[in-house]
């Protein structure tokens, strides 16, 4: 009998890690492993080797741990090399849904899953439930699902930077 197998090359894929915004920690692990450990990051200007400092440790370890990052960090992307072997990417992203768990006002923060508001740094979720917004705000960018509604006060903005 005859076998066809199929393998996919998942070398360079980018993997994102959604986090809540305004501050965040967290961990990525290598995807490779080996002997000598060396992460990088590209904040828009290339990949640069990071050093351990009040936002990173683990900078030369199988684990990168990342210590009250700020949404600005939106789409900073991170790489570990490993023996000259270059890992796949991790990508960062700052995600808030609407959960409407108080009321309908879009300013108070237990109405959303990450327990603040969203910024100009955040992507907004809103799958249901009717928002009211009654002050300026400015996210990054948002869905909102059908059935879901926001209200936008007289005098008042909602700007979506994409």
């Amino acid at each position: 009998s005859s076998t066809i197998s199929v393998y996919r090359n998942t070398i360079g894929e980018t993997t994102q890690l959604v986090l809540c915004p305004p501050l965040a920690n967290t961990s990525i692990v290598s995807d490779i492993t080996g002997q000598n450990y060396r992460w990088q990051v590209d904040s828009g200007m290339g990949f640069v080797d990071i050093n351990n400092n009040v936002n990173y440790s683990g900078a030369t370890s199988g684990m990168l741990e990342l210590t009250n990052i700020s949404s600005r960090w939106y789409g900073y992307k991170y790489r570990c090399i490993v023996d000259y072997i270059v890992g796949n990417m991790v990508e960062l992203k700052f995600v808030t849904a609407w959960t409407g768990a108080e009321n309908d006002l879009w300013s108070n923060t237990a109405n959303w899953n990450c327990g603040s508001l969203p910024d100009n740094n955040t992507d907004v979720l809103i799958t249901s439930g009717q928002i009211f917004l009654n002050s300026n705000a400015t996210i990054r960018s948002l869905v909102v699902s059908p059935g879901a509604t926001v209200k936008v006060a007289a005098g008042f903005n909602l700007t979506v930077l994409q």
